[in-house]
């Protein structure tokens, strides 16, 4: 409230307005990790070396007491590039690669299919990429194919994956998730 106890108005739309708001964290729950889990799953993480991989953000010289700024200033970010580690890249790939082509197209897919991606991924493997750069190459190749971008079904009769598609798209604008995905593989 202003001075005058009237409620804010921003731009003839009435508001609120605050003075101060702290706000404690990070928070962490089920989800914090959730889009790496999709990526790498339980592959650990290293900080690169040479300064390549993924760019990831950090808190920059944290002081004592754990909290980031202090007074009325925000908490510096530095990036950080760091690396997944695979003691076994191949079978990795192949194992990640599965996964991840499965969620995207929204079905059982063909064989032939994930191996026209992990073929691009050991091919930026060969050129010099790290295991890590090469399966963003392989994922980034995934999502602007056909399989992901549009929806390619038969006319008639949905079988279970392409509706357990459009369900999902229509109640929560997004792709089935693992419990609808399992249904479907059911029959239900």
């Amino acid at each position: 409230l202003d001075g005058n106890h009237q409620k804010p108005n921003y731009l003839g739309v009435p508001s609120v307005a605050f003075r101060w708001m702290e706000i404690e964290g990070p928070i962490y729950d089920e989800s914090t990790g959730a889009g790496y889990r999709a990526l790498f799953d339980d592959l650990p993480l290293r900080k690169s070396e040479n300064g390549r991989g993924l760019r990831v953000p950090v808190l920059a010289g944290a002081p004592e007491g754990g909290r980031g700024g202090g007074g009325n200033r925000a908490p510096a970010l530095d990036e950080v590039a760091v690396e997944v580690v695979s003691s076994d890249p191949k079978k990795d790939a192949d194992r990640l690669m599965h996964a991840f082509v499965a969620r995207a197209y929204r079905r059982p897919v063909a064989e032939a299919d994930v191996q026209r991606f992990l073929g691009l991924v050991d091919e930026r493997q060969q050129a010099g990429l790290s295991f890590t750069e090469a399966m963003i190459a392989g994922y980034t190749a995934v999502l602007a194919s056909p399989g992901f971008v549009f929806l390619d079904e038969k006319p008639g009769t949905l079988d279970d994956y392409a509706l357990a598609t459009r369900l999902s798209l229509f109640l929560a604008n997004s792709t089935p998730d693992e419990q609808l995905r399992a249904r479907a593989a059911r029959g239900e």
